[in-house]
């Protein structure tokens, strides 16, 4: 089975991800993440969370003041 990048649609081969990699269309074909994509997901998954983390410790210090 070929893995193809869902962001970048690098295909891995052997475990290296190639651009330029040609496959017959009878290939079973699966999708996911490469390594270099993934980390970049990674990092805005923490960005967000770290924001969304702030906002409800935020919101949650606000309500308490005021009951």
């Amino acid at each position: 089975m070929i893995r193809e990048c869902c962001v970048c649609h690098r295909v891995e081969q052997k475990g290296k991800w190639h651009a330029d990699l040609i496959f017959g269309r009878h290939e079973r074909l699966s999708h996911g993440y490469c390594p270099d994509c993934y980390d970049d997901l990674m990092v805005n998954i923490e960005e967000f969370s770290a924001i969304f983390t702030r906002k409800v410790l935020s919101t949650a210090s606000r309500t308490n003041a005021e009951g």
